[in-house]
């Protein structure tokens, strides 16, 4: 027998019949939720109201299809739509639910990126509805995943929200522990913005926590970092923490030298109310009895700005 293809080489060419299965009802029925998935997500992309009230129908019919079906794995991102769907709607508690169930269905499947990417989920929305515990215990889960998947910039992610959560909810010892862990990620992955960030949170803990002296170093990190970059307003804001640090902890000298430093950057670029700050702190440094001239003058000139940027009620926390 010939080949059909004038190019082909010559040869033996075998032949062989394959029959083709009709589709059947599961088929039409998978077609349908593949394109009205499609269609909640191309909905859900809108920022209207209606649109999202629309993306939430078509995410619903989509999921009791692939439960018909038995795709867990795509029913749970279906039941994941609708969760993001009632967020947008401000229906938290039926988000938080939805959430939930997209969970169980992830753990179900096997699935772990979306097990994570749930936990995520549920982290963000219990914080919305005041439940910072729950939030805390979702992204610690997620965190926890992601490190097993070595999913770094996802674990990055999860471990500073709950950092962020450890602070507010005034754990500072464990917030410190949950940074440094994030700091051993972001140093890993080269993210020198990320790097510098958590240095100033660590370095504002360790302020807060009365150890003067790790404040110090991390700051003076921040400042390395920095030092060959444009970045002289966030240098000026890491030079007036340090100066904060060096107040607290009785260092007057190195604090003013600080604090003059960032007031040297931020006078031709800063905001009026950045700049007033930083006089204020340096007119509470200089504040000595019968030698009031040097603090009265900064503490009139910082007050002039708070009055220039409206915010003269900030005046008194500056000095704090």
């Amino acid at each position: 027998m010939h080949s059909l293809d004038k190019n082909a080489k010559q040869g033996r060419y075998e032949i062989s019949l394959v029959e083709f299965r009709q589709s059947g009802p599961q088929d039409q029925i998978t077609i349908s939720a593949e394109a009205i998935s499609s269609e909640a997500q191309h909905w859900q992309e809108q920022k209207e109201t209606a649109s999202r009230q629309t993306a939430l129908v078509k995410y619903q019919q989509a999921s009791e299809m692939w439960h018909r079906i038995g795709d867990t794995y795509q029913e749970a991102m279906a039941i994941e739509g609708t969760g993001t769907a009632f967020k947008h709607l401000g229906e938290d508690q039926k988000a938080l639910a939805a959430y939930k169930q997209s969970l169980l269905l992830y753990r179900f499947s096997q699935d772990r990126p979306g097990e994570a990417h749930a936990l995520n989920n549920i982290g963000g929305i219990s914080y919305k509805i005041g439940d910072k515990p729950k939030t805390l215990e979702a992204f610690l889960a997620a965190a926890d995943i992601f490190r097993e998947l070595s999913h770094a910039g996802d674990e990055a992610e999860s471990i500073d929200q709950a950092g962020a959560i450890l602070e507010e909810l005034k754990k500072l010892p464990e917030a410190i522990g949950t940074y440094q862990r994030l700091l051993i990620l972001q140093r890993s992955m080269r993210d020198k913005d990320g790097e510098a960030q958590t240095l100033r949170i660590l370095g504002r803990i360790y302020r807060l926590t009365a150890q003067p002296q790790k404040s110090i170093e991390s700051y003076s990190q921040v400042l390395t970092i920095y030092q060959n970059s444009s970045e002289l307003l966030k240098t000026a804001a890491v030079l007036y923490s340090l100066g904060l640090t060096y107040k607290s902890s009785g260092d007057k000298q190195k604090a003013l030298a600080s604090f003059n430093q960032a007031l040297s950057l931020m006078q031709t670029r800063g905001q009026p109310s950045e700049v007033a700050a930083v006089r204020a702190q340096i007119g509470d440094v200089n504040y000595q009895p019968h030698q009031t001239e040097i603090a009265l003058d900064n503490y009139q000139k910082a007050l002039a700005l708070y009055a220039d940027s409206k915010k003269t009620k900030e005046f008194a926390s500056a000095l704090c």
